[in-house]
């Protein structure tokens, strides 16, 4: 995790930081899904998107436990140091894209949601940046918070994400992708930190808790009806 650099906003450090994750994408990306993935875009329960998710294993898992708290500080150092710069908010999107699609469980997707709620936190309550590096973190947000629902399938948790997507559509589309260079902003569009526009902390954690103890809630009653089915054996000792 030597890739980064974010001693500050000079050219020179955006240029080692845009290499560094670019090299990132490319370490993390096995399934090559970065094609479709290079700018925030949502994701509904009925897109069709030709996107490979990959198969969590222990050696992932454990990687994630392993690296987390270090990709972690370093996105974020990345969001505070260079927010203003959209191609490397492209390719932060694209990296973390990669984790939730290469390491499909729970661990990363709460890992990545805890993420996502500082990169909210950052474009709400950081003073003196751009109205449009607001608006390009909190597409990103949004965008990958659908991504999760896509892969997991998490209809709790899309009913939450799709219930923020369509306020901002109606009350302040800048907040939603894609992400732009200028912004149009029209007068009836809200432009202060509504709280309904945005994600609930407790919220968010509790339509993902929900969704994974329901899964294991799924899982533990199908090993029974497994052992059932199994196919019979000549040891007479059973």
């Amino acid at each position: 995790m030597g890739f980064f650099r974010h001693k500050g906003a000079q050219l020179q450090e955006i240029c080692y930081s845009l290499v560094g994750c670019r090299l990132l994408v490319r370490f993390l990306d096995r399934g090559r899904n970065n094609t479709y993935l290079n700018t925030p875009v949502l994701f509904y329960e009925f897109s069709q998107a030709p996107i490979k998710i990959g198969k969590c294993n222990n050696s992932d898992k454990l990687f994630i436990r392993q690296y987390r708290e270090l990709i972690h500080t370093s996105l974020m150092k990345g969001v505070q140091y260079h927010n203003t710069n959209i191609v490397y908010m492209k390719i932060l999107y694209s990296i973390i894209c990669a984790i939730v699609l290469e390491v499909p469980c729970g661990l990363t997707a709460a890992a990545t949601a805890c993420m996502l709620m500082e990169i909210q936190d950052k474009a709400l309550n950081t003073e003196n940046i751009p109205s449009s590096s607001r608006y390009w973190l909190h597409a990103l947000v949004v965008s990958v918070m659908s991504l999760i629902c896509w892969v997991h399938k998490a209809p709790l948790l899309y009913a939450y994400v799709n219930k923020i997507i369509s306020r901002r559509a109606q009350e302040a589309p800048q907040l939603n992708p894609p992400i732009m260079n200028y912004y149009k902003v029209s007068r009836h569009h809200v432009t202060w930190n509504k709280p309904t526009l945005f994600f609930e902390d407790w919220e968010l954690r509790y339509a993902l808790w929900k969704h994974f103890q329901d899964n294991r809630s799924s899982q533990s009653q199908m090993r029974p009806l497994a052992k059932q089915l199994k196919v019979p054996t000549l040891d007479l000792r059973n």
